[in-house]
């Protein structure tokens, strides 16, 4: 499993991939900047409601959000 930090990719529930911009903010709290085709916002989500995204396509994300 991944270890979850700032700038992990993360599946939040049925919302869609996301950043974690604030992994330890409010201590069980995630401060996540969603990316789907509504745009971007940030949503704040439970550390556990969080599923780490494979390091492998971790790459792939960032090249294709720069």
């Amino acid at each position: 499993m991944a270890i979850l930090k700032d700038g992990s990719y993360v599946v939040v529930g049925d919302e869609g991939v996301g950043k974690i911009t604030m992994y330890n903010f409010m201590q069980d709290f995630s401060l996540v900047w969603l990316l789907n085709k509504e745009g971007k916002f940030a949503v704040m989500r439970r550390k556990d409601s969080l599923t780490p995204i494979d390091p492998a396509f971790d790459v792939l994300l960032t090249s294709v959000n720069k």
